[in-house]
């Protein structure tokens, strides 16, 4: 529609923009994510990377990793049957620690902290959903979550 192209012209001919919450794309079945439906959606250049330099790395963010290894107990105590978290998950063929790409040169430190509304809006305290934030200590290449936990990226 031309509400899309609008859209995606707004976000990706918009240096800042790209710069902070990356390219977008069109997708094939709207989704809802941030209280609406959406039919255009991040896409996924570190597939696409083709830096032959590993020893560079890229730090990234707003993407909503997630962590699912995490989620409480408490949180099946409320959804028995299952929970998927708001939004598309970009890296369901990552491990939640695994750098991203064919080099493994990029690492998303975000987990799906911006949607921790869902975990107020449950009653949950922060992180049970798996939700954090990260710092990447170098050159170890460690991620240290806001709630103290650490994990080799690998």
């Amino acid at each position: 529609t031309d509400k899309e192209e609008i859209d995606l012209i707004h976000q990706n001919e918009n240096p800042v923009k790209v710069c902070t919450s990356g390219l977008e794309k069109r997708v094939k079945e709207k989704f809802f994510a941030g209280g609406k439906y959406r039919t255009v959606d991040r896409h996924e250049w570190w597939d696409e990377e083709t830096s032959a330099n590993s020893n560079t790395l890229t730090v990234i963010g707003h993407y909503w990793r997630r962590n699912m290894e995490r989620v409480s107990d408490k949180l099946y105590d409320i959804h028995p049957n299952g929970f998927e978290p708001t939004g598309r998950d970009l890296f369901k063929e990552y491990d939640a620690f695994s750098l991203l790409g064919p080099a493994k040169s990029i690492m998303c430190v975000d987990y799906a902290a911006g949607i921790r509304y869902e975990e107020r809006g449950m009653g949950l305290p922060e992180g049970s959903i798996g939700t954090n934030m990260g710092a990447l200590r170098l050159p170890e290449r460690f991620i240290i979550l806001d709630d103290g936990t650490d994990a080799k990226c690998t």
